[in-house]
Parts: C-alpha cells; structure tokens; sequence
C-alpha cells in the first residue's frame, strides 16, 4: 500500500484485502467508495476453480479457511473443499479417509489443517479393500 494514500481524517489508509490474501487489495475506486461510505467491511476471497492438492510425501500438509464445499464433483460425484491457503486457494479432494474424517460437517468459515500421514497398504492391513492414503485432520477452534 503507498504511503501518500491516506483517508480523509489524515490517518493511514488501511486498505480491504481479500481473505488471507494479504498483497491484493480491491480495486482502487472500489475501496475509495468504501472509505467514503463510512462502513467497517471485510471482503472474503470466493472460491473459483483452485488446483488440486495432491501430497507425496508424509508430512506434507495444506492449511486454511473453508471457502467452498462442493457435492457430486466430477465423474464419481466426489466432494470437494476449497480452502483458502496463504498461498492462495486449493481444493481438496475427499476421499475416503478425508470424507469419514471431515463428513458432511465442513462448514464455509471452518479452519483445517490436513496433514499427509503416508499409504496404508492393503498387504499391511487385510481389512481395506485397496491401499488408502491416510491424513490426520485438525479443525482449528477459537479458543472459549
């Protein structure tokens, strides 16, 4: 945000940024008729078409805010949350660890940490039909 941008009462401008988006800022006519308007408003980043996460490695793990949850998704009319990630958004795909884990509980507003535990392989366990990729799932809560 330049310095010399400043509101009318000669304080700096704090400028609306776009969910956890902290360098994108709302065009600049827009924020200015925000600003004269005199409201207190945030923005929230909507969920368009977001690459897909995909881990490799365990450990790896994606975290963020739910902007999107999406039902009967492509051919297999999968579910699919969008999580708004400092990186920007990314869709995650629930398969079946995530869906009996995350279930038809993910709200829009929810905050997730999935983390990326490995394969369980079904030679290591005979119950499973196939070998299943395995996430621990956090929801992160406010505290009170």
């Amino acid at each position: 945000m330049p310095k010399d941008e400043k509101k009318e009462n000669g304080s700096d401008k704090e400028a609306l940024v776009l969910f956890n988006k902290g360098t994108s800022t709302l065009p600049a006519a827009v924020q200015r008729a925000i600003d004269r308007s005199g409201l207190k408003l945030k923005t929230r980043e909507k969920a368009g078409v977001a690459p897909s996460w995909k881990p490799d490695k365990a450990g790896e793990y994606v975290f963020g805010e739910v902007l999107a949850v999406r039902e009967n998704v492509g051919e297999f009319e999968g579910t699919v949350v969008v999580l708004s990630t400092p990186d920007g958004p990314v869709s995650v795909w629930l398969g079946a660890d995530l869906k009996v884990k995350m279930g038809s509980s993910v709200r829009i507003g929810q905050v997730y940490c999935i983390q990326y535990m490995g394969k369980l392989k079904k030679s290591e366990n005979p119950k499973l039909k196939n070998d299943m990729n395995h996430f621990q799932v956090s929801e992160i809560l406010p505290e009170g």
